[in-house]
């Protein structure tokens, strides 16, 4: 995948899928952290490396350009989007939380 493409997760949330060495994604989280409001950044598979940030549509470019600046540190790309099945189990509680 040669762009970062933004998931919809509802009306409002997006999700970014990323690749991200394992050793990096404590530092990853840690500076996203830094940026308050941005996103949430979730381990998806430690097996495979694979870490989502969910966002905002209106926060969207902001946490791209942060992923660009930070890319020399957390030297991460692009991940697939998961089947939805995969999806369903990492991301399915968005689902559940509307029909509350």
């Amino acid at each position: 995948m040669d762009s970062l493409q933004a998931d919809a997760l509802d009306e409002c949330c997006l999700a970014l899928y990323l690749e991200v060495p394992g050793s990096k994604v404590v530092l990853l989280q840690g500076l996203f952290e830094l940026y308050e409001d941005l996103a949430v950044v979730r381990t998806l598979s430690v097996k495979r490396s694979l870490v989502c940030l969910i966002t905002t549509k209106h926060m969207l470019r902001e946490c791209m350009a942060a992923l660009e600046s930070i890319r020399e540190m957390v030297p991460w790309r692009p991940a697939a989007r998961p089947s939805d099945e995969e999806r369903e189990l990492y991301l399915g509680y968005f689902r559940k939380a509307k029909q509350i």
